[in-house]
């Protein structure tokens, strides 16, 4: 839809003492969208602070006319919720169309085709820590009918209820004051009767001491109580790359508008990459644009969380282990305690299993994240060959995120056929391999079983439509290794899709190089 830029208010809420990064983010969003954004550059601008900003920060804002507003806290409760004072400060505007932003946003192209001015628009989460059953316990504490309509999230492909990210919200402002109230109720009602929520409600997220989600599960209940119109973004804009997205979102094809980066910031200043080369490209482009023209610098230490954090996502295990060596054991900061023992994990292997065992349980008993702990410590139990162990943890995490691939994929290892299947796909007993599991169900997600029978059929050059659905089951089920994308693409390639084998081959051949050069955990 075509609007003047000045009929459009685009607001982000700015976490209090630079918290996570907030001060750089923000200066990214902004400078992101006067790059990239188009005409939406001319916007009207807002960045909501709980207390005044550091001198930098509000001169970097001020000069790419960003209006600083000091709000109140929404509820010292609870400070995601704190998102809740844009729409305010945006309903005092003279505007139609309202788009809230996290800062740890950056814009990667004009988005300008999604705004309207009749519609919500927000996209789906990109996984539910809840069941169906969980949503409707809540719905019923509140009186409400659950919806009937599901939706697929983005990561995890789990069905759930309309229950949304609150990175990227496009709010009309014709209905902006009765969500406004509606959201405002809701937030405070879960606040106020927390410890009477169905349980996984009032669960807090490793080692943060805030409810779990109370603004996204607020928002939930405030569309639904209000009947308020809204329609599905699409994962291009508000595309989370802190980890893969569910195949049925053909991420290797996505050309992202919106790129929510969950704080994946290096110490250089610089946006992490992704598994995916193309969504990768474009972070090339905006990360060259960034390091140039930024002005605010980092001020995190060297050993916080989440600094560690993201070493470890760019796989720097040794240098998380310098790092964090000398914390003592009976330390009880969670968060370095889990990094550590992952740290001894990915870079001692079993050597020093006990002490990273150790360090596990630390981190589990002062309250850092239980799937994360559960899924680690079973993969650490299953490189040191103790599979009653690995199997127990890895379904305990199972339970938590029944969705979760990866952890999928390590469950799927702990099968007492792999060792076997193994063995004869390495002497190329391929037709023994059919015969031992040829019967396998498409329905099974044992992403390996999927893969040795794919690759036996594809060896011997048999049933190759067969070996294509197993070769498929296999990704589906959380398999990434380079070894099944190439195997994949040698496939394509005998059918005759070249467009596909371009594609997978490029995939399998960026994860062997990445696997050589270190920067991808071999198991």
């Amino acid at each position: 839809m075509n609007m003047n830029a000045d009929r459009i208010l685009i607001g982000c809420s700015v976490k209090g003492k630079n918290s996570e990064y907030a001060n750089l983010e923000t200066e990214y969003l902004f400078k992101t969208l006067l790059k990239f954004g188009g005409n939406l550059g001319n916007a009207k601008k807002i960045a909501c602070f709980t207390e005044e900003p550091d001198s930098s920060i509000k001169e970097i804002l001020e000069n790419l006319q960003v209006q600083i507003r000091i709000v109140e806290p929404v509820d010292n409760r609870q400070s995601f919720g704190n998102k809740i004072r844009i729409l305010e400060e945006a309903i005092k505007e003279g505007v139609d169309v309202i788009v809230m932003l996290d800062t740890d946003i950056v814009i990667a192209r004009d988005f300008s085709q999604f705004l309207g001015t009749q519609k919500i628009m927000v996209k789906q989460e990109d996984s539910d820590p809840f069941t169906v059953s969980d949503w409707q316990a809540l719905f019923d504490l509140f009186k409400l009918q659950l919806p009937q309509e599901r939706f697929k999230t983005s990561c995890s492909g789990q069905e759930t209820i309309p229950y949304f990210n609150g990175g990227v919200m496009i709010i009309p402002k014709l209905h902006a004051s009765e969500l406004l109230e509606q959201w405002k109720y809701f937030l405070k009602q879960l606040l106020d009767k927390q410890n009477n929520l169905p349980p996984k409600f009032s669960e807090n997220p490793h080692d943060n001491k805030q409810p779990r989600f109370f603004d996204q599960i607020a928002f939930s209940l405030a569309i639904t109580k209000s009947k308020l119109p809204y329609e599905i973004l699409p994962l291009s804009m508000n595309y989370p790359y802190s980890g893969t997205v569910h195949h049925s979102e053909h991420p290797e094809t996505l050309e992202p508008f919106i790129i929510h980066h969950h704080h994946c910031i290096a110490e250089n200043g610089k946006l992490l990459g992704t598994p995916y080369s193309n969504i990768n490209n474009k972070i090339d482009e905006i990360n060259s644009f960034l390091i140039e023209n930024k002005e605010y610098n980092i001020s995190l230490e060297i050993d916080d969380p989440l600094v560690i954090r993201n070493l470890s996502m760019q796989h720097d295990f040794w240098e998380i282990h310098e790092r964090v060596k000398d914390l003592p054991i009976d330390s009880d900061n969670a968060s370095l305690q889990y990094y550590l023992a992952l740290s001894l994990h990915h870079t001692y292997s079993t050597a020093r299993k006990d002490e990273a065992l150790a360090r596990y349980n630390v981190a589990l008993e002062n309250g850092f994240e239980k799937f994360m702990i559960y899924s680690d410590r079973g993969f650490l139990y299953h490189l040191a060959g103790d599979m009653k162990n690995a199997r127990k943890d890895l379904l305990l995490a199972s339970e938590l995120k029944p969705y979760d691939l990866e952890n999928k994929r390590r469950l799927s290892l702990t099968d007492s056929r792999i060792p076997m299947l193994k063995k004869l796909h390495s002497e190329q007993k391929f037709a023994e391999t059919i015969e031992k599991i040829g019967d396998l169900d498409l329905d099974n997600d044992n992403a390996y079983l999927h893969y040795y029978l794919a690759s036996a059929f594809h060896r011997i050059d048999k049933d190759l439509d067969k070996a294509l659905l197993h070769y498929d089951k296999a990704a589906e089920c959380g398999m990434t290794d380079f070894w099944l994308h190439l195997s994949r693409a040698e496939l394509y390639a005998q059918l005759g899709m070249i467009d596909k084998f371009k594609s997978e081959f490029n995939a399998g051949y960026g994860k062997l190089v990445d696997y050589y050069e270190g920067t991808e955990p071999h198991i």
